[in-house]
């Protein structure tokens, strides 16, 4: 209890407060290095969370939530795509095509919040919400030219696309320790 009365919470926080770790799967005790303002930012607020429960004893659970996605979602690989086609003209494509994910459908994320939020202590504890499998986002089974083409059809637009780099922006393989 605070003096407000009783405050329970989960704190969603995101995967790149990771950054590129060091071994693979990722435990909720896993050096954090983040690799943006954004990553960076959210590990600020799990280290608020941390602090006001231990001054105040404010009940919260943190979630972090790897990949994600499901009807609505955006950010991910073709949602950020057809954006860029429809906004620039252009498709850009970035990384090496190595990187790996560990992809949790919305309801799932929805479903692993609902449990933390009834049926945990509360007490500053961290939860990787995550499938525990990984998928590489683009692989030698794929042929992505033949992909692109097939892209660029859907979209009714003729769209020149480049290799921005062969190197990764951001990490290059997420996935939870099951």
């Amino acid at each position: 209890h605070t003096r407000y009365g009783t405050v329970t919470g989960v704190q969603t926080c995101a995967l790149p407060i990771y950054g590129n770790p060091d071994s693979l799967p990722v435990h909720e005790a896993h050096r954090c290095d983040p690799l943006s303002p954004y990553g960076f930012h959210k590990l600020q607020a799990e280290l608020l969370c941390h602090e006001y429960h231990k001054i105040y004893g404010i009940k919260t659970s943190i979630a972090r939530i790897f990949s994600a996605y499901g009807v609505g979602l955006q950010r991910q690989v073709i949602w950020e795509m057809t954006r860029r086609a429809l906004l620039d003209g252009e498709i850009q494509l970035m990384g090496t095509g190595e990187e790996t994910r560990d992809f949790l459908h919305a309801r799932d994320v929805a479903r692993a919040i609902s449990i933390i939020s009834e049926d945990c202590p509360h007490n500053a504890q961290i939860y990787n919400v995550a499938s525990g499998r990984t998928t590489q986002q683009l692989n030698d089974q794929i042929d992505w030219h033949a992909f692109l083409h097939c892209f660029v059809m859907i979209v009714r637009h003729r769209l020149p696309h480049r290799q921005l780099t062969n190197e990764s922006t951001e990490c290059t393989a997420r996935v939870a320790e099951a």
